[in-house]
Formats: structure tokens, C-alpha cells, sequence
């Protein structure tokens, strides 16, 4: 099954060779996924444009610029959190295989990214905040002997 990424990327979920079950699983959440980020995402869009025209007044009230700052910031992290319990629902789904298989799938698409926004860097060192991540992700499942 492929499954959109919300910049357009696929993630190919058939890669993972998925039962029929973690087929119908991911499916779900992946709907789920894309119902929060249709929620949220058109909000901060929004916001970001009422943001602009305050800051294209020369008259803005700086209390109401730093409101609408803080609630594009809340609703940003209101979308990652729900972005970050989604994939951790997914990775519930698949065994430890799959698991494994789909931590090399994400840091070939790291790595991709990277190089395409740093294309005259080479590096192999995984962002700290995402390693950081995916060893919390990758312990708590051990702990729990996934």
C-alpha cells in the first residue's frame, strides 16, 4: 500500500511486505493521519497570513503579533505531536522485521533530503533530534519485548 507523506512523498508500506491485517491497520491510520493534518495544517496557513498582513502594517499592535506568533507555534506542535503518535501507532503495527526495515526506509529518506537541500555536504550522521527519537522509540519496544 502506498501512503502520502504531507509534502506529496509516498511511502511505499508494501516494502514492508504487510499482512493483509497490518495492510488495513496502516490504512486506517494513515486516514486518521490525514484527517488531523487536514484539520490543523489550514489553521496555521491561516494564521500565518493574518501574521503577515500584521507585520506588513506599520501600526501592529506588538501584543497581538506575539499572540498569533505563539498560536501558529502551538498549533505546529500540535501537528507534530499528532504526525509523531501516528507513526508510533504504525510502528505498533509491524513486527520487529518490519520495524527494522522501516528505520533503514526512513534514513534513506533523511539522507535523500539532505542531500538534496545540502547537495555539496556529504554526511551520514542522522539529525540528533531524530536519532534521539528513535532510540526512545526503540527502547521503549524493547522494554516491552517487542
Amino acid at each position: 500500500m502506498a501512503g502520502k507523506s504531507t509534502e506529496g512523498e509516498p511511502f511505499d508500506w508494501s516494502k514492508l511486505n504487510l499482512s493483509q491485517q497490518q495492510n488495513q491497520q496502516i490504512q486506517t491510520l494513515e486516514s486518521q493521519w490525514q484527517q488531523d493534518y487536514n484539520q490543523i495544517k489550514p489553521a496555521i496557513q491561516d494564521e500565518q497570513r493574518r501574521l503577515q498582513r500584521l507585520l506588513e502594517t506599520h501600526n501592529a499592535d506588538p501584543v497581538e503579533l506575539m499572540a498569533v506568533q505563539q498560536s501558529i507555534t502551538r498549533k505546529k506542535e500540535q501537528l507534530n505531536a499528532a504526525a509523531t503518535a501516528n507513526y508510533l501507532r504504525k510502528r505498533q503495527v509491524l513486527n520487529e522485521n518490519q520495524q527494522h526495515q522501516l528505520g533503514v526506509m526512513i534514513q534513506a529518506r533523511i539522507d535523500a533530503k539532505q542531500k538534496e537541500m545540502h547537495p555539496n555536504v556529504q554526511t551520514n550522521e542522522m539529525p540528533t533530534r531524530l536519532q534521539g527519537l528513535m532510540q526512545r522509540v526503540l527502547q521503549t519496544n524493547n522494554g516491552k519485548g517487542n
